[in-house]
């Protein structure tokens, strides 16, 4: 009897329910009790009964507290991959105007000319776009809530456009890198989500 093992298709299920970081701890509770406590008073086949029960009344929140981290870290890699994109798209639009311009890319913004400025202010309305798109794609549960998401960061990131060199640079054009980022992050997402309400309408 004392060599008696817990189910061992209640054990699978335990450790496919269980969050990674609880299941080791999760495990060894349930098999310290099942065999210090619950087999030597009930015997065998009702202390298997016991296992059974409570790893069937676990289930539901282990498997609730996995899907809600699981949520969690996809919304992460949602956002991030947004900004992500929308950095990238700055950066290749920033290689083609240097292999464009030469040199004059490198020097300050008042040396470049006072088209640069606005170039970049439009140019900032794409790259938006796509990082709002790529966001809401990548956060298909709820696409606008993602594209919101990242235009808070970016809101938040543009502080940076009043501190070090970037606050030397005209105060219409960090306000207007500010106005069209975010409602064109925005726009990106919708974007997504009438294209997924599309899809489904389809299906």
């Amino acid at each position: 009897m004392a060599g008696a093992l817990s189910p061992g298709l209640a054990r699978v299920l335990l450790r496919a329910c269980a969050p990674g970081h609880q299941r080791e701890a999760l495990y060894g509770d349930i098999e310290e009790e099942f065999h210090e406590s619950v087999l030597p008073q009930k015997g065998l086949a009702a202390a298997r009964a016991w296992y059974w029960r409570q790893v069937v009344h676990s289930a539901p929140l282990l498997l609730s507290v996995r899907w809600q981290r699981s949520q969690v870290t996809r919304s992460v890699v949602a956002v991030c991959g947004g900004y992500l994109s929308m950095a990238a798209a700055v950066m290749l639009l920033d290689i083609g105007i240097s292999l464009a311009f030469g040199n004059r890319q490198t020097a300050p913004m008042e040396v470049r000319g006072d088209w640069y400025p606005l170039f970049n202010v439009v140019t900032a309305i794409p790259a938006a776009l796509l990082g709002g798109f790529v966001s809401a794609h990548a956060g298909k549960r709820a696409p606008m809530l993602h594209s919101a998401a990242l235009a808070c960061l970016c809101l938040l990131l543009s502080a940076g456009l009043f501190f070090g060199s970037m606050a030397q640079s005209p105060l219409w054009y960090r306000l207007s890198l500010i106005g069209v980022m975010i409602p064109a992050t925005l726009a990106g997402g919708w974007l997504q989500s009438s294209r997924l309400g599309i899809r489904l309408q389809r299906n």
